[in-house]
This record gives structure tokens, C-alpha cells and sequence, in this order.
């Protein structure tokens, strides 16, 4: 395993194929949260910096699979993911969605604002309401098929020119699929490729699949990210594509992104690179600089939304 300085002062794990079997990324269990869990989501934004471009990834738990939530096998339920789901607002648009609204706007619009989002389990109403509120110069894409729609692209049009964009959905009637946009950077030029996904779970299939369709999309002569939710450890990624003949490198961040249902926190959500040469293009944030705290109102209280560090210091105390 080899250590390397990223973005504002941390350290970041790399993770080649050849070390894939040390890089563990161990769970650790952090056993019912319920109401100490006060984030909007089961899962952690993450975010990088490929050169001068920010990128981030999240999970955002689409309301449909709020029946998970509330069966509790993470733990969770009565938390902040519930409080808020059970509040409606117009058009079906929830309290916990509008706040993922928020947090989403925050990203765009910030200290560390990004210029490319990737959103996965986006639901039908958080899509519409994305399509009519994003800030100026942001576009929103997604695959044009109903079906397909809960993976998400946000991107500056002022800082960003797409050049390609291809939809690829996994087999059988999941919603998921595989995205990929070649974006060039409008100042610098540079040009890179982004794969957006969120893994089916449920076993391995799920990640041979993606690395299949990954190798179907491969471009050896660009710069290339895989981001979102692999439903994996970092290295079982780095595996599944190994065994495509894809030499990818895992960039993880510090902090763990999910709780699943065995109340672990584990790294499901990581970023995964390819270069051409060996000069390091990417850069993972901190926690802390990715998305902070915010307030809200619940029946005249004010509730406060934890940030990425705050939800990253209470899964370490429950550890």
C-alpha cells in the first residue's frame, strides 16, 4: 500500500491492483444510530479534484426505498432520514428532499463549490424540481428513458463543455445504469472521461457487470473516473475490473460513506482512476470541505443537519 498527500491536508490510501488484496477498507460495526443519525441521507457525498475541475457523488436515497429505512436493518430509522421524509410539501416534493436540494445547491454554489455532480437514486420528483431550480449556468442529464432517470448528472456549463454522453443500463428491469460524459475543461482544455454508476447489489454480479460495460466504454488514451455507489469495498472494485484487464486505482476517502444493513459503516462510495501516464491527476477533499452543517425547521424547531464531518465523527464514537 503506498500513502500520498491529497487536497487540503489529509492523506488519502491509494489502491493499486497489485496491493488490492491489502486494501481492505475494513467495516466496523457502529450498531443502531436511530436518532442520532442526522444526516438526509444512508450515504456520504464524496468529492475530488481532477485538476482545476471539483467533482463530486452521492447517494441521495431515493424516497421509494424509504421501506428500508424504516424496517431499521441499518439502524436508522427515526433518525433524520425519517423525520423529514414523513413531512410533505408540494407536489409530493418532501421536507428530507428539499433539504437534499439544499445541500446539493450548497455544492454548486459554495466556498468549495463543484463544477461536475453525480447524484444517484435520484426519484422522479427530485429530478423535476433539478430541472427547474438549478442555479444559473448549471444543466442537468439523464437518461431519456423513464425507466432509467435515477442517475444524474450536474455540471457548469460556464466551467465545462460536454463533448459525449452514453447511457448504458445494467441488464434485467433494475433502474440503474452505467453513465459516462467526456467533459473538457473550458479554460484549461483538458479533457477527461466520468462514469457515474450505482452498482446493483445483492452478490458479485452486479460488479462484473459494471466492469463489463466499463471495458465495452474504455478509452485507453483519456484520462478516466469511476464514481459512485459500488454497493463494494474499494478493493472488490479495483478486483472486478482487474478481471476485465483494466488497470484502475481506488481513491477513497478517509471517512466511511454507508451503513448497511449489518449496522457497519463501510466504503461503498469511492472514486476510481485511469491515466494514461503515471502523473497523479486526482485529488480527494476532506470531509469537512465538502458539504457543512445547515439548519431547517420542523414544526417551529430548528433542527440542525449534520454535515459530512459531524456524520463522520459520530460513526467513529460508535465504533
Amino acid at each position: 500500500m503506498r500513502f500520498f498527500p491529497f487536497l487540503l491536508g489529509a492523506m488519502l490510501f491509494f489502491c493499486t491492483n497489485a496491493d488490492a488484496k491489502e486494501c481492505s477498507f475494513a467495516p466496523f460495526f457502529v450498531g443502531a444510530l436511530h436518532k442520532k443519525w442526522r444526516f438526509t441521507s444512508d450515504h456520504l457525498p464524496i468529492g475530488a479534484k481532477v485538476n482545476a475541475v471539483e467533482l463530486a457523488s452521492w447517494n441521495v436515497l431515493n424516497e421509494e426505498y424509504l421501506h428500508f429505512i424504516i424496517e431499521d436493518g441499518q439502524g436508522l430509522n427515526e433518525g433524520l432520514i425519517t423525520q423529514l421524509a414523513k413531512i410533505r410539501a408540494q407536489k409530493g416534493f418532501s421536507k428530507r428532499e428539499r433539504v437534499i436540494f439544499k445541500q446539493c445547491k450548497a455544492m454548486m454554489e459554495g466556498d468549495y463549490k463543484r463544477s461536475l455532480i453525480g447524484l444517484v437514486e435520484t426519484s422522479h420528483t427530485m429530478l423535476h424540481y433539478l430541472q427547474h431550480h438549478l442555479p444559473y449556468g448549471w444543466k442537468c442529464l439523464f437518461s431519456p428513458s423513464p425507466t432509467h432517470q435515477e442517475d444524474v448528472f450536474l455540471y457548469d456549463t460556464r466551467k465545462l463543455r460536454v463533448l459525449d454522453l452514453t447511457i448504458v443500463p445494467y441488464p434485467g428491469d433494475t433502474p440503474k445504469v452505467v453513465f459516462l460524459l467526456k467533459v473538457q475543461d473550458k479554460k484549461t482544455k483538458d479533457i477527461f472521461a466520468v462514469f457515474l454508476t450505482h452498482v446493483p447489489g445483492g452478490g458479485p454480479a452486479g460488479l462484473i457487470q459494471m466492469a463489463s460495460i466499463v471495458k465495452g466504454l474504455f478509452d485507453s488514451a483519456l484520462r478516466m473516473v469511476v464514481m459512485g455507489d459500488m454497493n463494494a469495498s474499494p478493493s472488490d472494485v479495483v478486483q472486478a475490473l482487474q478481471d476485465q484487464g483494466l488497470s484502475f486505482t481506488a481513491a477513497p476517502t478517509e471517512y466511511p460513506t454507508h451503513i448497511n444493513t449489518l449496522r457497519e459503516a463501510v466504503w461503498f462510495d469511492a472514486f476510481f482512476v485511469y491515466a494514461p501516464s503515471t502523473k497523479k491527476f486526482l485529488e480527494v477533499d476532506s470531509g469537512s470541505h465538502l458539504l457543512s452543517p445547515l439548519y431547517t425547521q420542523v414544526h417551529g424547531e430548528k433542527i440542525k443537519v449534520f454535515g459530512v464531518a459531524q456524520a463522520t465523527e459520530l460513526l467513529h464514537s460508535e465504533h
